[in-house]
């Protein structure tokens, strides 16, 4: 397995309550709730569709994010916006490098 999906999954699991290895194969990886489980158990490579899935996710998280930020006057709430949104854009940045470094190898 590589170790990109094991540093995205911890810092999520950071940020997000209770997130489990479950909601991250399901909501971030689109396959399913046993994926990540079965990667780290087998040593298998993730697969170029779920770092793709996984990267438009990061993608979509970082632009409500980033949009919700200009909604708030709330500073507290602002600032944890702000975070979200720079761990959103650089959890999509080490991930998009992943998948360049895998069409290299093809």
């Amino acid at each position: 397995m590589t170790a990109i999906l094991e540093n995205v999954y911890r810092k999520l699991a950071v940020e997000k309550y209770q997130f489990t290895e479950s909601e991250f194969s399901v909501q971030y990886l689109g396959k399913s709730s046993s994926y990540f489980a079965y990667l780290k158990c087998t040593g298998k490579q993730v697969s170029v569709d779920a770092l793709w899935k996984l990267f438009g996710k990061l993608n979509t998280e970082y632009q409500l994010c980033s949009s919700a930020i200009d909604r708030t006057d709330h500073e507290f709430r602002k600032q944890m916006l702000v975070d979200w949104a720079d761990l959103y854009q650089k959890l999509s940045k080490d991930v998009f490098t992943e998948l360049c470094q895998r069409s290299r190898v093809v």
